[in-house]
C-alpha cells in the first residue's frame, strides 16, 4: 500500500476511535464511553477530492499484555529475532486456530503493524501512568515498528508530564492531542510532526498536510457562496394571494402565514444541512432554537395589485388618462410574473378608467378582476430581521467548522451579537453589507451575489487570520 497507513492502538476507552473520527474527519465512526466498544480492527481513510491521502487502523484496545510479554519472552532468545517472533504469535493465535480467542484483541492490533503499519499509541492523561501500560509498550517495541505516542486529556491533563517522562522512553515523538477541542491548525501540525518521524512517508504527509490547508479555505469560499444564495433566496421570496371577499380574509392570512413561516424555515434547516455536509458532518443533530419570524413588515396587507404596483402608486399615477395609459404599456413587461402583464394593451383604456375613479379593484378583463388588494408576505424590508438571518447562518457556519467529527452531542446554535458579527468588516464594508441585504429584496443579481459572497467570507475569516 503506497500510501501511509497507521495503527491506532492502546488501552481501552483511551479515545482511539475519537482520534481516527477527528483526523480523518468523518462522524460515522462509532464512539462511545463503555470501554471495549471497538471489537474488530477496522480501516478509514482521509479523502479529499477523490485522493486517498493516509490510512488509519482503529483497533481493539489492550486486554492482556502483560501474558503477551510472557508468550514473546518464552519464545524468542535473541533480540534480532524479536519482530519474528511477534508474527509467530500473531499466527499462533489468528482466528480459526485452537486458542484464537486466548489474545483475540491483541492479534487484532498486532495485524496491520506486522502487515507494515506504523503506530500511533494513545493514553488517556487524566489518569496516571502504571505498569500495566509499560506491558503495552513493550509489546509495540517488539513489533520494531516506527512509533509515535498521543496524550489524549479525556479528563483533564493533570498527569501529562508524568505520561510525557514515561512514554519519552518508548516513542520517538509524544504529543498531547485531544480529538474532541484541537482545532485544524494543532491536527495539522501533528501531521508535519508525524512526517518528520516516518520518514518514509515525508513528502506524502507533508503534502496531506498542504491539502488539508487547501481544503479548509476552499470550504469557507463555498459555505460564503452557499450562505449568500440562501440569504438572497430568502430574503426576497413573497408569497401573495388577492383578497377574494372579507369573509376569507382571516382564512387567507393564516393559510399565507403558514406557507411563508414554512418556506423560511425550510430553507434555513437546507442551508444548516448543506453546510453541515459539507464539512461532512452528516450525521450532526442541531438544536434549531426556532427562528421568530413576527417581524412587523413581513406582512403587508395594504398591498393593492396592477402590474406590481401598490396603491399608493397607484393613486400617484392617476393625473390624466395620456399619463396612465403611457405608464402602463412601460410597465407591463417587467411586471408580466404579476398576473396579466401581457395584456397591456387590450386593457389600457379600461385602467386609464380606474384610476380616474381611484377604483383599480373595480377593473377586469373578461370578468376577472385584474386589480384590488392582496394580502402579502415578504420581502423581507426590515433589516434587523436580515441581520438576524445572516447573524444565524454566520453563528452555525462558525460552529460548524470548529466542530470536531468525533463530538457526538447536539450542536445548540448560538448567536453572536450584531456588533461582534461586524466586528471583521471595515466602516465601508459594513455599508455594502447593508446595501447588498437590501438590495436583496429584488433580488441580488448575480454580480452582488458575488459581492455578498466575499463579504460574508470576511465576516467569517477576519483578514489577520487569511495573511497567517
Amino acid at each position: 500500500m503506497k500510501e501511509p497507513i497507521f495503527a491506532i492502538v492502546g488501552h481501552p476507552n483511551q479515545g482511539k476511535s475519537s482520534i481516527v473520527s477527528t483526523l480523518i474527519q468523518q462522524d460515522s465512526i462509532g464512539i462511545s464511553e463503555e470501554s471495549g466498544t471497538t471489537l474488530e480492527s477496522s480501516q478509514h481513510s482521509l479523502i479529499i477530492d477523490g485522493e486517498v491521502l493516509f490510512h488509519l487502523v482503529d483497533t481493539p484496545g489492550f486486554q492482556r499484555p502483560r501474558q503477551v510479554i510472557d508468550w514473546l519472552e518464552s519464545h524468542c532468545d535473541s533480540a534480532a529475532k524479536r519482530q519474528q517472533t511477534v508474527a509467530q504469535f500473531v499466527q499462533t493465535f489468528s482466528p480459526g486456530t485452537e486458542e484464537a480467542n486466548r489474545f483475540k484483541s491483541e492479534v487484532e492490533l498486532l495485524i496491520p503493524i506486522i502487515s507494515g503499519a506504523a503506530i500511533i499509541y494513545v493514553v488517556d492523561g487524566s489518569v496516571p501512568f502504571s505498569s500495566q501500560f509499560e506491558a503495552e509498550m513493550s509489546v509495540l517495541q517488539w513489533t520494531g515498528q516506527p512509533r509515535i505516542a498521543l496524550i489524549n486529556p479525556i479528563g483533564g491533563e493533570q498527569y501529562v508530564d508524568e505520561w510525557t517522562a514515561a512514554l519519552g522512553q518508548y516513542f520517538s515523538l509524544v504529543r498531547v492531542f485531544n480529538p474532541m477541542t484541537d482545532n485544524k491548525e494543532k491536527q495539522q501540525s501533528i501531521l508535519r510532526s508525524v512526517a518528520e518521524i516516518f520518514s518514509q512517508w515525508r513528502e506524502s504527509l507533508l503534502d496531506s498536510a498542504n491539502k488539508l490547508d487547501q481544503l479548509s479555505h476552499k470550504r469557507t469560499i463555498q459555505s460564503s457562496q452557499l450562505m449568500a444564495i440562501y440569504l438572497n433566496d430568502i430574503i426576497c421570496y413573497t408569497v401573495s394571494a388577492p383578497e377574494i371577499s372579507e369573509t376569507l380574509s382571516a382564512a387567507t392570512i393564516k393559510a399565507l402565514d403558514l406557507q411563508y413561516k414554512t418556506y423560511i424555515r425550510k430553507q434555513e434547516s437546507n442551508f444548516h444541512v448543506q453546510i453541515a455536509q459539507l464539512y461532512t458532518h452528516f450525521h450532526l443533530e442541531i438544536n434549531e432554537q426556532g427562528l421568530e419570524l413576527d417581524y412587523p413588515d413581513v406582512f403587508d396587507e395594504q398591498y393593492w395589485y396592477l402590474f406590481g404596483l401598490s396603491r399608493s402608486k397607484l393613486v400617484g399615477l392617476a393625473g390624466s388618462a395620456g399619463a396612465a395609459t403611457g405608464v402602463l404599456i412601460d410597465i407591463g413587461v417587467g411586471g408580466s410574473s404579476l398576473m396579466l402583464g401581457a395584456a397591456v394593451g387590450g386593457i389600457a383604456s379600461a385602467a386609464t378608467a380606474a384610476w380616474a375613479t381611484l377604483k383599480p379593484d373595480t377593473l377586469k378583463v373578461k370578468g376577472v378582476p385584474v386589480a384590488g388588494k392582496k394580502f402579502q408576505f415578504g420581502p423581507i424590508t426590515d433589516l434587523q430581521f436580515a441581520f438576524v438571518l445572516l447573524g444565524r447562518a454566520v453563528s452555525y457556519l462558525k460552529q460548524v467548522n470548529s466542530r470536531q467529527h468525533a463530538q457526538r452531542n447536539v450542536l445548540t446554535l448560538q448567536q453572536d451579537q450584531k456588533e461582534q458579527l461586524l466586528a471583521n468588516l471595515s466602516a465601508k464594508q459594513q455599508i455594502d453589507l447593508v446595501m447588498l441585504l437590501k438590495k436583496a429584496q429584488k433580488p441580488c443579481s448575480d454580480s452582488d451575489i458575488r459581492k455578498l459572497t466575499d463579504l460574508i467570507e470576511k465576516l467569517i475569516v477576519p483578514e489577520s487570520k487569511k495573511a497567517e
